[in-house]
């Protein structure tokens, strides 16, 4: 009987771990810090939706809004209303540090030493999270896509809700064109046609040359901010910047549109008169010093050291004083689109020898008028040049320069002659400052453009 009794109690414990080995193990429940780089939850995968910490969590460094925009926005106080009365109904998604310093480790010292994610998109839910005071936010693991895209994500968000400001929006614009390691540089059609895209707004190549130019060249000031909050215009500060070019000069500008209500144009014309006529030969005067040579010198700088060029030792003529582009309004603003232009292309190493000889041959046997030109053209768009010989994409950005300059040149000796002497290149020439460099081409100029076209057909 004891026997039996043992061999039953066998047979019960059998059963009993076989029916515990059929259950399956309890799940456990996910931490709420989630995936950190220091814990063994390192294997979340792509949309998978957790509790995260708040004080964990990192505005993106990527974004170009500023904190002092959530302080006085009805909308986002509206949005922290709702939130607390109705819970969050959307998650933002968040990126590991790990990822985001890989792929920006530029901004990667912007984020506080214990933060172990970076937003993704959702910042406005976040900060509502940090304005109400939540100990933990439901957040997602943002996709691949989304980090590789950062910049167009960013785009892409603030468009369908509060739209950036110009600065803001060229920030974003020079990022993509400018490129980084691992992201290719975009050409502005390609900026165009990829944020048109994705946020619903039309854009064109010269509207994107001129917020690059401003955010780029306008510095922090009263000027800047004017063009945050939208008190100046893109068209009129485009016009100070290129037309004064030097902070003081535009600042007094800007001071003359806010306290006598003048426009951009007549503020330029009070504080940088048209040249004068000559009376003994009907020339403009010699253009400003700024346009007339380099950072601090009284003569323009030769274009390059090497003794190979011809001509660099025996200085410019004097038709290189950069006078004949200030002497009429159009001139002016097509000089404007040049420089626009050379600051917005990218010059990638040339493969193959005869690209570098055909450059080199172009610099070498070109006019000085052009040479000195060029330089000045690259100094205003801020490209700073080795001391020379040149090689590669450096020598590729002055071949370009010195070509554009010579077709500004040509149109300048065409000015007077009829719409036949137009040819295909000079029309070419003008659409690449559209396209480029924000100009708007007078009537003759299209009409010209129509004809050559007419022409080729």
């Amino acid at each position: 009987m004891a026997r039996r009794g043992a061999g039953s109690s066998r047979g019960s414990q059998s059963q009993k771990k076989a029916a515990t080995a059929a259950e399956p193990e309890a799940t456990p429940e996910p931490q709420d810090d989630g995936d950190t780089d220091r814990t063994p939850f390192r294997n979340r995968i792509e949309g998978e939706r957790f509790l995260a910490e708040v004080a964990k969590i990192a505005p993106n460094p990527r974004n170009v809004r500023e904190d002092w925009e959530w302080e006085d926005d009805p909308d986002f106080d509206d949005l922290v209303g709702n939130i607390e009365r109705l819970g969050q109904l959307q998650d933002p998604t968040v990126i590991r540090r790990a990822r985001f310093r890989a792929a920006f480790p530029e901004d990667d010292a912007k984020l506080p030493p214990d933060a172990e994610w970076v937003i993704g998109t959702g910042e406005r839910r976040y900060r509502a999270a940090v304005r109400l005071k939540q100990k933990t936010l439901p957040v997602v693991l943002a996709a691949d896509k989304l980090v590789t895209q950062m910049d167009e994500v960013l785009w892409s968000e603030n468009q369908s809700r509060k739209g950036l400001d110009p600065i803001q929006e060229g920030v974003l614009f020079l990022r993509l064109r400018d490129g980084r390691p691992g992201k290719d540089k975009m050409k502005l059609e390609q900026i165009a046609e990829e944020l048109g895209s994705r946020g619903g707004k039309k854009l064109s190549t010269g509207e994107i040359s001129k917020k690059i130019q401003l955010a780029k060249r306008l510095p922090d000031g009263p000027v800047r901010r004017a063009v945050r909050t939208r008190q100046l215009g893109v068209e009129p500060a485009y016009t100070l910047l290129t037309k004064l070019r030097t902070p003081d000069r535009v600042a007094k500008a800007y001071a003359l549109i806010e306290e006598k209500g003048v426009t951009a144009e007549k503020a330029v014309e009070l504080l940088a008169p048209a040249p004068q006529q000559r009376a003994d030969k009907g020339q403009p005067d010699a253009a400003p010093a700024s346009r007339k040579a380099g950072k601090g010198q009284t003569d323009p700088a030769p274009l390059t050291t090497d003794p190979a060029i011809p001509g660099q030792n025996s200085g410019p003529s004097d038709k290189a004083d950069g006078a004949q582009f200030s002497a009429t309004k159009t001139g002016e603003e097509r000089w404007a689109a040049l420089v626009a232009v050379l600051g917005n292309r990218t010059y990638q190493e040339p493969h193959d020898a005869l690209t570098q000889r055909l450059a080199r041959a172009l610099v070498r046997h070109a006019p000085d008028d052009a040479c000195v030109l060029a330089v000045q053209a690259l100094e205003q768009a801020e490209v700073t040049l080795s001391e020379g010989p040149w090689e590669g994409a450096e020598l590729l950005r002055v071949a370009d320069a010195v070509a554009l300059v010579c077709a500004e040149l040509r149109l300048l000796n065409l000015a007077d002659l009829p719409a036949i002497a137009w040819g295909a290149a000079d029309a070419a020439y003008i659409q690449s400052l559209v396209t480029e460099g924000g100009y708007t081409p007078t009537a003759e100029e299209t009409a010209r453009i129509h004809n050559v076209t007419e022409v080729q057909q």
